[in-house]
């Protein structure tokens, strides 16, 4: 699996569920709006409001939303996920695919349905980019409300206009920060994801080099039991195999009850490659972030300590 693969998997897995978006005060009007933290502006329906939680726009009342997501990786390779078969993995059901601009730029359009806890949810998601990056519009609504927003969100999806040459802050519109480490920088922000490496940049092929990830959920959820939660949250990754715990512990970081777990398992495209997980989920009400860390087995006592290091220096804004 390439690293662009990986990381799209990422997303798909944390933008599963439907979005419930702490909202800032209502537009008057329907105009195109640059969304906070990315190169893409797009008209939004006017009911829809910015969101503090994740890039794009939300309707919490009828748990509706649309996401903007910048990927590191060729618009080429991408839509090679975008089939049937590589779909239904992720418990997605293609409805209908077809080609479509955005700003002038060939884009697909792809409308989708996915049933999140035994609610169905109906999709559309433009896509298009270069060979150096990706841009994905995704617009989520219930499929009970189907007549109601539909139309309206294919819409303001096709309105989107992304300027690949513009210039932004990658951490702007962030509700968290944490410290990096000179054993691990910041590299990319992918939606609202946070992405730290070695060396600060992204690799283009499958490697064992150390790697973080710090996000903030996408949806809110009941948590009676965090340490279940978060170990549960620990099996749905889905680039590791044959994941074993060997430690678990409660934490509290920044004010926020969590859980700490260190665990073992085995890439599944490079099963000979072992890695040391570590997770730390932090629970805020209805809502939790999540620190995953990957590092060679052998390498875990260092990476411990810097993964360690960089989760006590979790803030949420």
């Amino acid at each position: 699996m390439k690293f662009y693969s990986l990381i799209f998997i990422l997303v798909l897995t944390l933008s599963s569920s439907p979005i419930f978006a702490r909202a800032q005060q209502a537009q008057t009007q329907i105009k195109l709006v640059n969304v906070t933290g990315t190169k893409v502006s797009l008209a939004p329906p006017a009911s829809f409001t910015p969101s503090e939680q994740f890039p794009g726009f939300g309707h919490e009342e009828s748990s509706s939303s649309i996401l903007v997501t910048e990927m590191p990786a060729p618009f080429s390779k991408i839509i090679e996920a975008f089939t049937k078969e590589a779909l239904a993995t992720q418990k997605i059901t293609l409805i209908s695919q077809r080609e479509v601009a955005l700003g002038g730029k060939p884009a697909v359009l792809l409308h989708l349905r996915q049933v999140v806890q035994e609610i169905p949810f109906l999709k559309w998601m433009a896509a298009t980019g270069t060979e150096a990056e990706t841009v994905m519009i995704t617009a989520t609504f219930p499929e009970q409300l189907k007549a109601r927003f539909s139309a309206a969100l294919e819409k303001s999806v096709l309105s989107a206009n992304w300027d690949a040459e513009a210039k932004t802050d990658p951490l702007a519109g962030l509700n968290f920060s944490i410290q990096d480490d000179p054993a691990l920088k910041f590299a990319r922000r992918v939606s609202n994801m946070m992405l730290l490496t070695k060396d600060g940049t992204l690799p283009g092929k499958p490697t064992n080099n150390p790697l973080m990830i710090v996000a903030p959920s996408l949806s809110q959820v009941e948590i009676p039991n965090v340490k279940q939660f978060a170990g549960a949250r620990l099996m749905e990754i889905a680039q590791v195999s044959g994941i074993a715990i060997k430690k678990q512990s409660d934490v509290t970081i920044a004010g926020l009850p969590g859980s700490e777990i260190v665990a073992e398992a085995a890439w599944k495209d490079r099963p000979q490659d072992r890695c040391v997980v570590y997770q730390v989920l932090l629970v805020d009400g209805k809502n939790y972030f999540i620190l995953q860390g990957f590092a060679p087995l052998e390498e875990q006592l260092k990476y411990l300590e810097i993964f360690g290091r960089i989760a006590q220096s979790f803030r949420k804004k």
